[in-house]
């Protein structure tokens, strides 16, 4: 059974290169993607291409160390993206706010990195797969079972199982900086389907 342990991911922020740390985030981050574009199909808002463009920026400097030139506006683009929840009644918009939000602050990380910034993105995809479910659900999330039934679901499992997995690979692999985001790039970037599993048409 996987669970998510922020004070695990601290010490693994703290034990691996920044640039694995970012990596992973980026990884999160093309998961939550996908429900950007479904909740831009469905209200007929948002733009995701300053989403695609940061994290093609941020996949570049994970595998080259080259920072950015227009950083800042990047990260300023990706917030003007991220939706109002209280302006929108989609079943997509937390989730849409969270993919922006996570690669902003996967921006923010290259910047001037923080160990706080690899514990903010993992939650941020933690809780786009828990409030799906609440909502499928339709139970009070104070109750210890309503939880113990989201931590089970086979699409929470599939979300922390993708955290762990990453973590270790990028943990323990020799490989250069280089080859180790360019194969996790062609891998995990583009998705048609995200950590929802709503495939965008």
């Amino acid at each position: 059974m996987e669970r998510f342990d922020a004070d695990e991911l601290e010490l693994w922020a703290q034990s691996v290169q920044p640039w694995r740390c970012v990596t992973f985030m980026l990884l999160c981050a093309e998961r939550m993607l996908p429900q950007y574009r479904l909740f831009m199909r469905e209200t007929g808002w948002g733009d995701d291409k300053p989403l695609r463009t940061s994290l093609d920026a941020a996949w570049k400097w994970a595998s080259t160390n080259e920072v950015p030139e227009d950083l800042t506006h990047l990260a300023d683009t990706c917030e003007q993206s991220a939706p109002d929840t209280e302006d929108f009644d989609s079943e997509f918009t937390s989730a849409a706010l969270d993919a922006a939000a996570s690669i902003t602050t996967a921006l923010d990380a290259i910047r001037e990195f923080k160990t706080s910034y690899v514990v903010d993105v993992a939650m941020l995809g933690r809780d786009s797969v828990d409030l799906w479910l609440q909502r499928r659900f339709d139970t009070d999330p104070s109750l210890q079972l309503s939880r113990d039934a989201v931590v089970e679901d086979p699409l929470m499992q599939r979300e922390l199982r993708a955290q762990r997995e990453q973590r270790e690979y990028l943990r323990y692999s020799t490989a250069t900086r280089r080859k180790i985001t360019t194969e996790l790039r062609a891998r995990c970037s583009n998705l048609s389907m995200g950590s929802l599993e709503c495939e965008v048409p």
